[in-house]
């Protein structure tokens, strides 16, 4: 999920890591100091960008830091400077990143740098954007297990980490599920038995076991008769698989509504 285009948690967490009540969770990447501060008093535990760490300074709950740990998001020239330029394997022009190697050696060392970074700011974990399942499983798994490594106290939620979820369970707090059920999805349909079979997957493996997961769902389900009934559907999921969920737009700029405890709760 990149941070400003796709992305996007309470927890029993194992011995490794804090221990924290079950709570919603918000996800927020935009700059504005009201609407941050109107979250405050209604969720436990906030994703953000590291570059609005100020807005939630007087925020007592949980911070959940970015990381990206696909893609460098700088130039060449940066990556140059890093002493990275042999861990590069392509450009993503649709995000304008490069594409890293995630079992390269002077990556996962960056990636832990970056972490440490996020520990002295204040961050009480990360979110590992974006573990796609693009035939690099074996360098995701080291770079999981080397930041748990690291930092056993911090709360650790990876985006998407559909094809290694069972490999790092013991090293994670809990996983993303982005894109949960997309607006359309029909029943029995092969869009919606994938949804049904991973979700089961993500329930016998993370929620059976006090592993929250966190679904992110693209749209507003007040907005009208057929997006609400989409929402209710999405709603009987969550409690079907006792997920945690947040409806938003597709920027993380506005969130729409969230699950507060069976029910949704429209965001005011």
């Amino acid at each position: 999920m990149k941070k400003t285009k796709i992305l996007a948690l309470g927890l029993l967490i194992i011995f490794l890591s804090p221990i924290i009540s079950k709570a919603d969770y918000w996800i927020y990447y935009g700059t504005n100091q009201s609407y941050a501060t109107k979250t405050f008093s209604k969720f436990d535990m906030m994703i953000i960008q590291p570059y609005n760490f100020n807005l939630y300074k007087n925020y007592t709950g949980k911070k959940i830091c970015y990381l990206t740990v696909w893609e460098f998001d700088g130039t060449q020239e940066e990556l140059n400077s890093f002493w990275l330029s042999g861990a590069k394997i392509w450009i993503n022009s649709e995000w304008n990143s490069i594409i890293m190697n995630m079992s390269d050696l002077n990556w996962q060392n960056y990636l832990i740098g970056k972490s440490n970074e996020l520990k002295q700011m204040g961050c009480h974990g990360m979110f590992l954007d974006t573990i796609w399942n693009d035939g690099q499983e074996a360098g995701w798994i080291e770079i999981v297990k080397k930041l748990r490594n690291n930092w056993l106290q911090a709360i650790i939620i990876p985006n998407n980490p559909h094809n290694i979820k069972e490999a790092i369970v013991d090293y994670v707090d809990g996983a993303m599920f982005e894109n949960f059920w997309d607006y359309g999805t029909l029943e029995n349909s092969s869009d919606g038995l994938w949804y049904k079979n991973l979700s089961q997957q993500y329930k016998d493996l993370y929620t059976s076991k006090w592993k929250s997961v966190y679904a992110l769902s693209y749209g507003n389900p007040y907005q009208n008769t057929t997006l609400k009934k989409w929402g209710q559907k999405v709603v009987s999921l969550w409690n079907t698989y006792n997920f945690q969920v947040v409806f938003s737009d597709y920027n993380l700029t506005k969130i729409f509504a969230y699950k507060q405890g069976i029910s949704l709760t429209q965001f005011k």
